[in-house]
């Protein structure tokens, strides 16, 4: 991507004294890190210790990777992600996620979702169902059919 006045970049030094600094650079101040600070290890005491992530926090956060990545649950017992997991600490004590735990979680939201479902529907006022179908005969004639079943008189 170049400037409105330069077609190629393929000298950056020509292009910067052509175009000069960005504007947005410019403005912009950037803390002064050298590589080796950006590798350390932070202490306990500089990690935020703080009680706002529970387990069911990372339990939710661990589903959602699953299901995101369509990650087969019983990838929870590899002793990669194991260690992984091992590393995380919820007020000083270690969680455990495996296969099962991971899949009754997923079992837990999906009834969650579907008793939303059924309230959502319940609370609804316009009820009415719309059945469609379609096919072909053997003379190929083309036939569609529609149902509408209104369970309170809307009409």
């Amino acid at each position: 991507m170049g400037s409105k006045n330069c077609f190629s970049t393929s000298s950056m030094s020509r292009h910067q004294k052509a175009c000069g600094p960005s504007k947005a650079s410019s403005n912009v101040s950037l803390p002064m890190n050298n590589i080796p600070d950006l590798f350390q290890k932070q202490s306990i005491s500089e990690i935020d210790t703080s009680d706002s992530i529970t387990e069911d926090d990372v339990k939710d956060a661990v589903l959602d990777f699953f299901i995101a990545g369509n990650i087969p649950f019983n990838q929870a017992d590899s002793p990669h992600f194991q260690k992984l997991i091992s590393m995380i600490r919820v007020k000083g004590k270690r969680l455990i996620i495996n296969r099962k735990n991971v899949r009754g979680r997923l079992t837990l939201r999906a009834s969650q979702a579907k008793q939303d479902l059924i309230n959502e529907l319940a609370a609804n006022s316009s009820r009415c169902s719309l059945a469609l179908d379609g096919w072909t005969s053997r003379l190929n004639n083309s036939y569609m059919g529609m149902t509408l079943v209104a369970h309170k008189s809307i009409f």
